[in-house]
């Protein structure tokens, strides 16, 4: 498919990703430790690499800055609202600088390291998305659950968790032959951004006899507002004692592939599906994940994602040129 040979294109940047992330971590740490050349470094590398993170489109750039900004306010503040408030302080140039520099002594401060950190993250999550994006969503698909059914109606659980199953089948093969010929999530995106309704799916033509040519973004809003949702049931599933940790490792990969997902990408849809009928075969047979491995796995996010928010990656030679 020519989706497919797109999406492996996009590898060829991570290598580059690979060394301006370095470069941009490097210049945030400096930037903390009051190197003067720090920040500068940082703005370079940081433009580039918030570039090369549009590589899948600029809606599902879009997509996954909103559910990243919906994990950072449900796993680094405590209290939903507090985190928007304090999200739209930072907004503050002034006040994303002190909470910079403060780091994870508070919330707020924990919040600014992240999503300064985010374009190095978004930039890899991008490039790699024909690995990364199918891998997150069959585990997506492992973790999901459906509604489980209590009283009288407990018997049909079964029944619920296979028609999940089915429906994410139905829509994994809709997005298989959509896509065989051209890649239509990509195509999606540039019929959004020109307001072409009629090339659409049907949800954005039927939004268009009430909303005339403003369907096509009310439709992108639907999307990234329905992928928000979808990832957001993420945060639920991990302990609260290294959440906010785990989130910043994964946080970026999650998003990308849900928003990806949304619009349609193939690969994301049968991995999902994929992921969904091993879970319930599993529940079928009364398996469940090795929860020894599942520990393990987090505990490795945990310390990546400490390190992600320490910045801790070795100046070497730089810290003499950034000072």
């Amino acid at each position: 498919m020519i989706g497919i040979l797109i999406e492996s294109t996009f590898l060829l940047f991570f290598p580059f990703v690979v060394v301006l992330s370095y470069l941009y971590l490097a210049g945030l740490k400096a930037t903390v430790e009051g190197l003067k050349k720090g920040p500068r470094l940082a703005v370079l590398t940081g433009i580039t690499l918030l570039w090369l993170a549009t590589v899948p489109g600029p809606i599902a750039f879009a997509g996954a800055l909103a559910i990243t900004i919906a994990f950072v306010v449900l796993a680094f503040f405590e209290n939903i609202v507090k985190g928007i408030i304090a999200l739209l302080k930072l907004l503050n140039p002034k006040r994303f600088w002190e909470g910079l520099l403060e780091g994870c002594g508070s919330e707020e401060g924990c919040a600014a390291r992240y999503l300064a950190a985010w374009p190095a993250l978004a930039a890899a999550a991008a490039t790699t998305q024909l690995i990364t994006g199918p891998l997150t969503m069959f585990v997506l698909g492992m973790i999901s659950r459906p509604p489980k059914l209590s009283g009288r109606l407990s018997h049909l659980s079964g029944l619920v968790g296979l028609a999940v199953v089915l429906i994410a089948w139905a829509f994994a093969v809709i997005n298989v032959l959509k896509n065989l010929v051209l890649p239509q999530w990509l195509l999606t995106q540039e019929y959004a951004i020109s307001g072409e309704v009629s090339k659409l799916p049907l949800t954005a033509r039927l939004l268009a006899s009430v909303l005339g040519r403003e369907a096509a973004y009310a439709y992108v809003a639907l999307l990234i507002a329905l992928a928000v949702y979808t990832a957001s049931r993420v945060h639920s599933a991990l302990k609260p004692e290294t959440r906010r940790e785990v989130v910043a490792a994964i946080a970026p990969f999650v998003a990308y592939s849900v928003s990806m997902n949304k619009l349609g990408e193939p690969l994301t849809s049968v991995a999902y599906a994929l992921g969904l009928t091993v879970a319930y075969s599993m529940h079928k047979r009364g398996l469940e994940v090795p929860g020894g491995l599942s520990e393990a796995v987090l505990r490795a996010f945990a310390r990546i994602g400490k390190g992600i928010l320490d910045y801790a990656v070795p100046l070497g030679p730089l810290r003499r040129l950034l000072s």
